[in-house]
């Protein structure tokens, strides 16, 4: 699989835009719900 590389700032873009999702992934713990989330926010 090839991983995709993002510079900080597009991350940063992603976690502001997906907020409460991406709050919700991190407290329940959930890397792959999280990268799904960052994906559509970076795509």
């Amino acid at each position: 699989m090839n991983e995709e590389k993002y510079t900080i700032e597009q991350i940063i873009d992603a976690i502001v835009q997906a907020d409460d999702e991406i709050i919700c992934a991190i407290q329940y713990g959930d890397r792959e719900g999280l990268e799904d989330v960052l994906k559509d926010y970076l795509h």
